[in-house]
């Protein structure tokens, strides 16, 4: 996938799914509260639910979280790597919530700004 997908799927995915991603005090809803074992279980086609869901609690993250860059201006984190990546933790920790797996590829790819 290249980069300009990855920017329409997170712009209409993000519009699109009316799931909120967290309040301030980062607390997941809707998809978020799943547990890892319901996105491997589910089937390829739901699986963009989950992704969905992904891309709106990345850009939240970018947008209120200064000097943070998830994402990446050179597409670090593509749509491919995501789901490659969620597929690989939750496979390996099916207890944990989608949010859970989510805050830790936050974790691995997270990375401070140098510039304001």
């Amino acid at each position: 996938m290249t980069v300009k997908f990855f920017l329409i799927f997170l712009i209409f995915f993000t519009y699109l799914v009316n799931a909120v991603a967290g309040d301030e005090q980062n607390t997941p809803y809707g998809i978020g509260l799943d547990s890892c074992s319901g996105y491997t279980e589910a089937p390829k086609r739901d699986r963009d639910i989950y992704l969905s869901w992904v891309a709106g609690y990345l850009s939240s993250r970018e947008a209120f979280i200064p000097k943070t860059n998830i994402l990446g201006k050179k597409g670090v984190l593509s749509a491919d790597r995501v789901e490659i990546w969620l597929e690989f933790y939750c496979a390996q920790y099916p207890e944990h919530t989608f949010s859970d797996a989510t805050n830790q590829l936050i974790r691995r790819f997270y990375r401070k700004t140098n510039t304001e």
